[in-house]
C-alpha cells in the first residue's frame, strides 16, 4: 500500500461516567430463617421442648413456624446441644429490628442464633423492573448530552452505556445473634432497604461519552 493509499481514521475523545437510578418496590411478604440453639436434658420430655422451642418462636415472631431440621451433638454429661433451623413467611412490615426481637425472646436453655430474611420478586416483576432501569439510565445520559457540548464547545455522543452495574450497597452482617439478607432472584444486590414494606432498587450504568478529536 503507498502512502497515498493510507486512510487516516479519525480519533475520538472520549468521557467517561456513572448514571445512577433507582425505583422504589412495594413487597408483600418476605421468608425468615431463625436458627435456634438448645441444650437439652436427656430426660427433657418431647412435647414440653417443642413446646419452648414454639413459645419462643412466636415470642420472636407471632406467625406460623416450621421446623426445617434439627441436629444433636453430645454436651456435658446427661445433656445434648440441639441446633435447628425454624421458617416462616411474614408481612414487610415486620422485617424490623429482627435481632432485638430475637434477642428478647431468647430464654434460658434457648438462644437465638442468625437470623436470615430472603426478599424475593417474581421473575417477570424482575424483568420489567430492570428493563425500565436501564432506558431510564439511557435516557439521562442523552438529558445531559446538550449540557456537556455546551460548557466544552463541542460535541458528544453516546459511545457505550455498560447496563446493569450494582449500586454496591450490599449488607451480609453474619455473627452470632446476628442479621442477613438474602435474594434468590436477579436483583442480588440491587435491593437496598428502605421504609417498611417498600424496597429501593438501584443501577448505576457507566457511560462513555465520545467526540471526534479536531483535527491540528
Amino acid at each position: 500500500m503507498t502512502a497515498a493509499q493510507v486512510v487516516q481514521l479519525s480519533l475520538d475523545d472520549t468521557i467517561n461516567y456513572k448514571v445512577y437510578v433507582s425505583k422504589a418496590v412495594p413487597l408483600a411478604d418476605v421468608t425468615v430463617t431463625a436458627n435456634l440453639e438448645l441444650l437439652v436434658s436427656s430426660r427433657d420430655d418431647s412435647d414440653a421442648l417443642r413446646g419452648k422451642i414454639d413459645s419462643a418462636l412466636r415470642d420472636f415472631l407471632p406467625v406460623e413456624w416450621e421446623i426445617l431440621g434439627q441436629e444433636r451433638t453430645s454436651a456435658t454429661p446427661g445433656f445434648e446441644r440441639l441446633k435447628l433451623k425454624a421458617l416462616a413467611k411474614v408481612s414487610a412490615d415486620q422485617n424490623r429490628n429482627l435481632v432485638e426481637r430475637a434477642r428478647l425472646a431468647n430464654r434460658e436453655g434457648l438462644e437465638f442464633g442468625t437470623i436470615s430474611v430472603n426478599r424475593s420478586l417474581r421473575q417477570d416483576e424482575v424483568n420489567q423492573i430492570m428493563k425500565e432501569l436501564w432506558f431510564e439510565a439511557v435516557s439521562k445520559a442523552n438529558e445531559n448530552l446538550p449540557e456537556f457540548n455546551r460548557v466544552s464547545g463541542r460535541q458528544w455522543r453516546i459511545g457505550d452505556v455498560v447496563l446493569g452495574t450494582p449500586d454496591g450497597g450490599n449488607r451480609n452482617r453474619n455473627v452470632k445473634g446476628g442479621y442477613r439478607e438474602e435474594m434468590d432472584d436477579l436483583l442480588g444486590e440491587l435491593m437496598e432497604s428502605g421504609l417498611s414494606g417498600i424496597e429501593k432498587v438501584s443501577l448505576i450504568a457507566g457511560v462513555t461519552l465520545k467526540s471526534t478529536r479536531p483535527q491540528s
